[in-house]
């Protein structure tokens, strides 16, 4: 609702809004899966080999996240509901250039979750990689499980199972510190989502009171 109300004051339709609104959601959910089993299953390397199968889903997200993959189904529901077909033209170098932006967004969105467990005691060298990816996959597993609003519960279990194995490098990382880190990542990014969502209020409230004027 948000972003086809957002789009139609720059004159874009409705339906292109919602379709590029499902397209950016499932090209999310994608890169988090993926960039989160890669770096939890290499952490868990060291000390178990048990999760290599999860690797064989990565090929399975990449195809099934595929921008024209997620476009024709978009289109056919379309149909089925009388409605004209978007055409989305995502691919070279502006696929490539969404690619890096998201990738990007779980890396610092990953490096938050690293601060705090070096904070209390994680070696800062082993647990860069379950830190980030088991971020991305708990942010992605959150935002798949839709029951929960804002992935309460599942968020924090699956981050918190990813950074199990960061108790072994470090006396002072205990179980204690994985719940303090689950809590202040959940936390912070509450704090940053209400004070970016208050900041672009004011802005649109300042520039409709300057067009107003």
């Amino acid at each position: 609702m948000a972003i086809t109300q957002l789009g139609s004051r720059y004159h874009i339709s409705r339906r292109a809004a919602a379709s590029a609104g499902v397209l950016a959601l499932v090209f999310s959910i994608t890169t988090g899966s993926v960039v989160g089993v890669t770096l939890v299953v290499i952490a868990a390397a060291r000390t178990s080999a048990q999760l290599w199968w999860l690797l064989l889903l990565i090929p399975v997200a990449l195809v099934v996240g595929h921008p024209s993959v997620v476009m024709t189904v978009v289109n056919r529901l379309l149909r089925l509901a009388r409605r004209e077909p978007v055409e989305v033209d995502l691919h070279g170098v502006a696929l490539w250039n969404v690619l890096i932006w998201q990738l990007a967004t779980w890396l610092f969105l990953g490096l938050q979750c690293w601060a705090f467990v070096v904070a209390l005691g994680g070696s800062a060298t082993t647990s860069t990689a379950p830190a980030i990816g088991g971020f991305a996959l708990a942010y992605t597993a959150g935002t798949v499980f839709v029951p929960a609003p804002a992935g309460a519960g599942i968020r924090e279990a699956v981050l918190a199972l990813a950074l199990v194995n960061v108790t072994n490098d470090s006396s002072a990382f205990n179980h204690g510190s994985i719940i303090v880190v689950v809590l202040l990542s959940r936390v912070m990014l509450a704090v940053v989502d209400f004070a970016l969502a208050g900041f672009w209020l004011l802005l649109a409230r300042r520039r409709t009171s300057e067009m107003t004027h």
